[in-house]
């Protein structure tokens, strides 16, 4: 076989809350003798196929709940390929990894403030609590 995959139910034994659910499915692939580029790829292949079979197109609009477009992501390809490390020193600084871990938290690029695009979700009132 050249590849195989797995899509199936997974339940762990966590809490569940607003922003955690203990139950999703997964998929899993395995191409034989391929490497993170390969699954680069296939990830990509099957994100915009299923975009453009669910959406009907690769450009997705997000709308507040006055139908006004809050962001706009475009998943058409190809999609930038960028090595985690060089991100990391984008974001962090360039001595980011010569740093100690309590210099690293007074960075402000990397603080944990909210970004502006960052949208926190509003809990149903249906929702049980783990209380």
């Amino acid at each position: 076989m050249d590849r195989v995959f797995e899509i199936g139910p997974n339940y762990r034994n966590e809490g569940i809350s607003p922003r955690h659910n203990p139950e999703f499915t997964m998929l899993e692939a395995y191409p034989a003798f391929g490497d993170y580029e390969t699954m680069m790829e296939l990830l990509e292949t099957m994100i915009t196929r299923v975009a453009e079979k669910v959406v009907g197109t690769l450009v997705i609009e997000h709308k507040d709940a006055e139908g006004n477009v809050t962001r706009t992501i475009d998943l058409s390809r190809p999609w930038p390929r960028v090595k985690y490390k060089e991100l990391i020193r984008e974001k962090g600084g360039a001595d980011w990894f010569d740093i100690s871990p309590n210099e690293r938290r007074q960075r402000p690029s990397i603080s944990a403030r909210r970004s502006p695009r960052t949208t926190r979700i509003s809990r149903s009132p249906t929702a049980r609590s783990r209380n």
